[in-house]
């Protein structure tokens, strides 16, 4: 009776010990995902918080923005891969 059981389960969930849900199976993409985000809509902070809290009465060039924007949609993408 608990092998026809453990059958039936089988058939409906899959053998056991293995697990089919991978939504929250890896961490480091949603962090990606957050961290290119952050640095795609606020380009001005992620530049203080890598570079100018390092330098006194500095502003970022334009360039430095346009990298940090580009380099925030790139990472959201890889976090995107990396999540499934």
């Amino acid at each position: 009776m608990a092998e026809e059981a453990i059958s039936k389960y089988e058939q409906i969930n899959g053998a056991a010990g293995i697990s089919n849900n991978n939504s929250s199976s890896n961490p480091i993409g949603l962090v990606l995902i957050l961290f290119g985000i952050f640095g795609a809509i606020f380009p001005q902070a992620a530049w203080y918080m890598e570079i100018g809290w390092k330098v006194r009465n500095a502003e970022p060039s334009e360039l430095a923005l346009i990298a940090n924007r580009v380099g925030g949609i790139v990472i959201a993408i890889v976090g995107l891969f990396v999540l499934l």
